[in-house]
């Protein structure tokens, strides 16, 4: 890692507006694996969002993304690292100013995706909107296909259960976190919670959580 992270030449770069950093999206322009979803958008298998905060000593973000093969995108890495050339250590603070990953998955998304037309070549990618409306309503769409995903009750989404759950024990409420993480109904909330216990992810629930509501 460099003291700004390097991109190869035949790399596509996106970028995204911030007053506070430069956030690039990248992409390789050979990259044949483009998922494809029922609002005719077009995305790379891979991307990376990368962000240098516009104070020199501060550390980089760097995030990479997948998209799984029904087209909805996930986290894969997150790294912090810290600059080579004066750059300070990386602290927890570093690490909290960090906006939500969903947000940023959101966004990195939207950059890079385009739409094509029934006579576009799959592999060519098309010019991303520029619309601030249309950028927007991408992350809409991609909104959609995390649902569509966490709607399938995966290992990956059980553990993803347990993980709410057991971060809002506190709040004498982790079903209902774990409801609105996933936009759930309260039974298939509850639901979800007895399979994360069946599957190992929770252990078994105690009389102070009230059966995890």
């Amino acid at each position: 890692m460099k003291s700004t992270y390097e991109l190869s030449a035949w790399d596509v770069r996106r970028r995204i507006p911030s007053a506070t950093s430069t956030i690039t999206v990248v992409y390789e322009a050979n990259e044949d694996r483009i998922q494809h979803d029922s609002e005719g958008i077009v995305t790379p298998e891979y991307f990376t969002y990368v962000e240098v905060p516009n104070d020199p000593v501060a550390p980089v973000y760097v995030i990479e993304f997948v998209q799984e093969d029904e087209g909805a995108p996930r986290v894969k890495d997150f790294h912090v690292h810290q600059r080579n050339d004066g750059g300070r250590e990386i602290r927890s603070a570093d690490l909290r100013r960090f906006r939500p990953l969903e947000d940023v998955l959101e966004d990195a998304w939207a950059a890079v995706s385009s739409r094509r037309t029934d006579s576009t070549p799959a592999s060519e990618i098309v010019q991303p909107f520029e619309l601030e409306r249309e950028f927007a309503d991408k992350k809409g769409v991609v909104r959609g296909l995390r649902r569509q995903a966490r709607r399938r009750v995966t290992d990956d989404v059980l553990r993803e259960v347990a993980e709410v759950y057991e971060a809002n024990l506190a709040t004498q409420a982790p079903t209902r976190a774990v409801k609105e993480h996933f936009g759930l109904a309260d039974s298939t909330a509850s639901l979800y919670v007895k399979k994360a216990r069946d599957r190992g992810y929770l252990k078994p629930a105690t009389p102070k959580e009230g059966g995890g509501s």
